[in-house]
């Protein structure tokens, strides 16, 4: 079944307000696709929409927001987006939709949204081989083990390119499942969001965090529209680089994951590049 919650955005504000009957004149419908993200990244990248449409209303005007909380496939996404059925608007890294090389088939708003954090990646493995993966600083150490991806994450790829071996799962909770029955080594999940899946997971006992090691990759987050929806990308630009320039967009991602960033620093970094 289909889960959509109908907001009316003119003020940032989080209730949930009855929707509008009528209006003077038409405004931008934006219909936000949160996929499978964990809750923060949705409350977190929900509020940069909003504050995107927010900060833009002083040269376009109301606004009619919908967030659909269904979990589609890529496949699946690319194909409503295209169609510019269900949904409009998703974030997801740059390269999720291009193969090989394809001009890319979305509007792409040009202001990242999650400062380069969702390629910086923490490691989830059994708790007793906690000791095999410390102290790891190479990619080719890292090379012995095999890592759990989504089938259709853009980290595939990378992974591929890098010899990293891997093994696909449909989704999130067949890979922590696929983890604690040793079917793959490690599973890396972003730094803002790894802690908050491995808890709901129910697995936290099992399976824990490797606490001095990250592995990135370059994988910027943006908005990324329906190719239709010219106008509301150009609504998106204006009002996120508004908010870049006057502060509050990076004030937004602080509010959310400034003191999760610190926790990290003092790890060591695994490179790879693209």
């Amino acid at each position: 079944m289909r889960h959509s919650l109908l907001i009316w955005l003119i003020a940032l504000s989080a209730s949930v307000l009855p929707p509008l009957v009528c209006a003077q004149q038409p405004v931008d419908h934006l219909v936000f696709s949160t996929g499978t993200m964990t809750g923060k990244r949705i409350a977190h990248e929900t509020a940069v929409v909003k504050l995107a449409l927010e900060k833009s209303h002083d040269r376009y005007g109301d606004y009619w927001f919908e967030i659909d909380t269904t979990s589609y496939s890529r496949t699946r996404t690319l194909r409503s987006l295209l169609a510019g059925e269900t949904i409009n608007t998703i974030s997801a890294p740059a390269q999720t939709y291009l193969k090989g090389g394809e001009s890319p088939p979305l509007l792409l708003v040009p202001v990242p949204l999650l400062r380069g954090t969702l390629g910086k990646r923490l490691l989830i493995v059994k708790r007793e081989r906690l000791p095999e993966f410390r102290g790891l600083r190479s990619p080719q150490a890292l090379a012995q083990f095999s890592a759990g991806l989504g089938f259709d994450w853009i980290d595939t790829q990378i992974f591929a390119q890098s010899q990293l071996p891997y093994t696909t799962g449909s989704d999130t909770k067949q890979l922590f499942a696929m983890l604690l029955h040793g079917r793959y080594d490690y599973l890396p999940l972003g730094m803002l969001e790894a802690e908050a899946a491995l808890e709901a997971s129910g697995y936290s006992a099992q399976l824990a965090i490797v606490d001095d090691l990250l592995l990135e990759y370059p994988l910027p987050v943006y908005l990324q529209l329906s190719p239709d929806e010219v106008a509301l990308a150009e609504r998106l630009t204006y009002g996120l680089q508004k908010a870049k320039r006057d502060g509050s967009l990076q004030e937004l991602f602080n509010d959310y994951y400034g003191d999760q960033v610190d926790d990290y620093v003092d790890y060591h970094r695994l490179s790879l590049t693209r």
